[in-house]
């Protein structure tokens, strides 16, 4: 809920999902969300660039994260560098193949 409650309504450059499973069975289905998140017993798997839509594709990980405070970092940055960098309309996962996964990893999380 810290998630919708900070980032609903965001004027971003296209639509963005969030997708949160409490445990690894994937059952918010967070594998094809722009962003999303699962539940370890010790914090969070973080994958990003994932789509049901017209481009299905799978996210990839991002990092792990072992807090809820270090996951709300992890997606403010990630917010702040899309929004700072993508495209109008550009979706985060078509952001990510323009620009490389190494490249948005490294302006997201150093």
């Amino acid at each position: 809920m810290a998630l919708h409650d900070e980032y609903h309504g965001m004027n971003l450059p296209a639509k963005f999902k969030i997708g949160v499973s409490g445990c690894p069975n994937c059952c918010g289905e967070s594998w094809i969300k722009d962003l999303g998140f699962f539940g370890f017993k010790s914090g969070f798997k973080v994958v990003v660039g994932g789509e049901a839509g017209k481009k299905p594709r799978i996210g990839k990980e991002l990092t792990y994260v072992e807090s809820t405070d270090d996951a709300m970092k992890v997606a403010r940055s990630v917010f702040d560098y899309y929004k700072a960098n993508a495209k109008p309309k550009e979706r985060l996962g078509d952001f990510i193949d323009r620009i490389g996964f190494d490249e948005f990893k490294k302006g997201v999380l150093e």
